[in-house]
C-alpha cells in the first residue's frame, strides 16, 4: 500500500511519524520526569518520617531514662525516708527512757487500764495505801491510787510527812497466798518492774524499815529512785 502512494504523501507520512515519535519521546521524558520527582518526593516523605520516628524514638528512651532516674531517686527518698523514720523512733524511745528515768514518774493510760482489768475482779477489796508527800511522790501516788479506786478496790490512804530513804513502791500483806496480794502485786508491777514485797524487804539488809501499816494488804509509795549513770570502760577509775 505504502508502494501505491505517491511521494508526496509519503513525505506526509514520515512527516507524522517524525512528529509523533517526538511526542512518544517528549511523553517518555516527562514521564520519566515525573517517576524521577515522585520517587524523590517519595523518598523525602520517607526520609522525614524516618527522622521523625528517629526523634520520637530518641525522645521516648530520653523520657525511659527520666522517668528511670525519677524512680530511682524515689528509691532512694523512700529509703532515706525509712531511716528517718527509725532515727525519729530511736530518738522518741530515748527521749523516753530520759524522762523514765530522770523526769517524775506517771501512771499511764495503758497502765492505768491494766491495773483496773486486773483489780475488778476483787473489787471490794480493802487495802492501806501510803506514800510520802514530796512532790513527785504524792502526784505518781495519786494516779495510782485513782487507779485503785477505779477499780472498785478501797483503799484507806496514809500520808506520810516524814520522809526515810524509801524507794519504789513495796507491797504486802499477811496471806502470801491470798490471790487479791497476787492480783495486786500483778498491778503494782505495771508501773514499777522493781517493785518489792515482803518477802524480798526481810531478805535483803537496809538501813531502814519497810513501813508496818496493819495486817491486811498494803501499799507503800516510796520515793522516786535516784538514777546512777554506769562508767564507761574508758573513763579513768575514781581516786580513792
Amino acid at each position: 500500500m505504502l508502494f501505491d502512494m505517491s511521494k508526496p504523501m509519503l513525505e506526509n507520512f514520515a512527516t507524522a511519524a517524525n512528529m509523533m515519535v517526538r511526542v512518544f519521546a517528549i511523553l517518555a521524558a516527562v514521564s520519566a520526569v515525573l517517576y524521577l520527582l515522585s520517587s524523590w518526593r517519595l523518598q523525602k516523605v520517607s526520609k522525614r518520617e524516618s527522622d521523625q520516628k528517629s526523634e520520637a524514638d530518641a525522645q521516648r528512651a530520653g523520657l525511659q531514662a527520666e522517668i528511670s532516674k525519677i524512680q530511682s531517686k524515689l528509691e532512694e527518698l523512700k529509703t532515706e525516708n525509712v531511716r528517718l523514720a527509725a532515727e525519729v523512733e530511736q530518738g522518741h524511745e530515748a527521749r523516753l527512757e530520759v524522762l523514765r528515768r530522770f523526769g517524775p514518774r506517771a501512771v499511764s493510760q495503758a497502765a492505768a487500764a491494766g491495773i483496773v482489768s486486773v483489780l475488778q475482779p476483787y473489787a471490794g477489796q480493802k487495802v492501806n495505801f501510803g506514800y510520802f508527800t514530796e512532790l513527785e511522790t504524792a502526784a505518781f501516788a495519786e494516779q495510782l491510787l485513782n487507779a485503785f479506786k477505779e477499780s472498785g478496790w478501797k483503799p484507806q490512804v496514809f500520808k506520810l510527812k516524814s520522809i526515810q530513804a524509801l524507794y519504789g513502791i513495796e507491797y504486802g500483806g499477811p496471806n502470801p497466798d491470798d490471790p487479791a496480794l497476787h492480783a495486786l502485786a500483778e498491778a503494782i508491777k505495771l508501773v514499777d518492774k522493781r517493785a518489792t514485797t515482803e518477802e524480798d524487804i526481810a531478805s535483803v539488809p537496809s538501813p531502814t524499815q519497810q513501813p508496818q501499816l496493819t495486817d491486811q494488804l498494803w501499799v507503800m509509795v516510796g520515793l522516786h529512785r535516784p538514777h546512777v549513770r554506769k562508767r564507761l570502760e574508758s573513763e579513768p577509775e575514781p581516786q580513792q
